[in-house]
This record gives structure tokens, sequence and C-alpha cells, in this order.
């Protein structure tokens, strides 16, 4: 690829930003110390990111342990809502805003997870995998970590689907349609992005598979 999408350096310090907000309310609602208030955060802000470099591309320490912003803010943010949390969170914008950002960054970090993968010579199917990781794998860790089960997991927004469907379609655009590569990211963007306001407003929800039967679960063990 001549071209790469690259998130500004703003935005992508801004979405760490309102995801440690978040990761940090979520501590303190939980009872959480301040040590526990900073896992979360950086699990919500940074997991992604962390999984991609670390488990599936191993080019060197993770983006976010090289880059001393990430931390940083991270740090500050978790210092800022332990003193003013229920300020910020008694006011009804934030999660609109926390929506609206996380439905960007879908698309966005898969965006760039696939760039990434596809720069290691990563298989097709590899490189919507990693770029799936890449967009939701913060939220998986978070759960992990807090003994729940995973909610991407479960039947409820369009997150995973989106997220998948989302790295895809980017390597559908430049790899067999030959798209420029920004043009194919905002266009994988903005579809990301209005399917996930789409389900969050719509409550457009995924469904729970049809349980086994009797007779099915036996079938399933011959």
């Amino acid at each position: 690829m001549n071209e790469a999408f690259s998130v500004p350096q703003w935005f992508d310090y801004g979405a760490t930003f309102l995801f440690a907000i978040s990761g940090t309310l979520l501590a303190l609602r939980s009872g959480y110390d301040i040590f526990g208030a900073f896992v979360l955060a950086a699990l919500s802000s940074t997991g992604g990111g962390l999984l991609r470099d670390g488990v599936f591309l191993q080019d060197g320490p993770p983006l976010a342990i090289r880059s001393g912003a990430y931390l940083e803010i991270i740090f500050g943010t978790v210092l800022a809502v332990i003193l003013v949390g229920r300020f910020v969170s008694a006011r009804r914008t934030f999660g609109h805003i926390v929506t609206i950002v996380d439905a960007i960054a879908l698309g966005a970090y898969g965006v760039v997870g696939v760039q990434l993968a596809q720069s290691q010579h990563i298989a097709t199917f590899g490189l919507v995998v990693v770029g799936t990781v890449n967009a939701v794998g913060g939220g998986a860790l978070r759960d992990i970590i807090m003994g729940k089960e995973v909610a991407l997991l479960r039947p409820g927004e369009l997150v995973g689907i989106a997220a998948a469907g989302g790295c895809a379609l980017y390597v559908l655009l430049t790899e067999i349609a030959g798209l420029n590569a920004i043009v194919a990211a905002w266009i994988t963007i903005a579809t990301v992005f209005v399917v996930r306001m789409l389900s969050t407003y719509l409550k457009i929800e995924t469904r729970a598979l049809r349980p086994l039967g009797e007779n099915d679960a036996q079938g399933a063990d011959v």
C-alpha cells in the first residue's frame, strides 16, 4: 500500500482520555482502590493495542508502553475522576460523548489494526482477527480482570459484529477491490459508526442462539 490511514494524535489521546474516565468510573462503582482504578482505566483505553502488539504482531514493546503519553493521560485521568467523579458521571452528555467516541474509535482502531497486520503480511482472515482484537480487546480484557462474563460474547448491541464486519469491509475494499487505503478507511469508519449508533439508539441487538434440545444434544455427542 502506498498510503496508510492513521488515527489523528488528538483523537487517539482524546479516546484514551474518555475510555480511561469510563474505566475509572466503573472501578469506583465496583469499590476498587486507586491501583485497581488505574488497571481498569488502562485496559479500557489501551487493552486492544496491548493484545495486538503483544500477542499477534510482536513487533517490539506495545505502543502504549513505548510512548509515555498514554500512561500519563491514564494516570492523570484516574486522579481527576477520583476527585470530581460524581460531577462527571452526573452529566448526561458524558454518556452520549463516550458513545459517539466509541462508535468512531471502533472503526478507526479496527482499520489501524488491519493495516498493521497487512504490513506483517498476515493472511486475509488473520487481518480481520487482528483488526477486531485491536478494536474490542480492551473491553474484553477489562471484563476478564473483573471476573465478569465477557459482555462482548453475550447477546446485545452490535459491537463485535460491527468491528469484525468493518475490518472485513476494509480488507475487501483494499485487497480485493484495490481501493485507496485512505478512502477505504473512511468508508469503513463511517459504516461502523452508523451501525453502532443505530444499534445503540434503535435497540438493534443480537439474540441468543436457540438452546440445544435433549435430542439435539444427544446427536451432537455422537
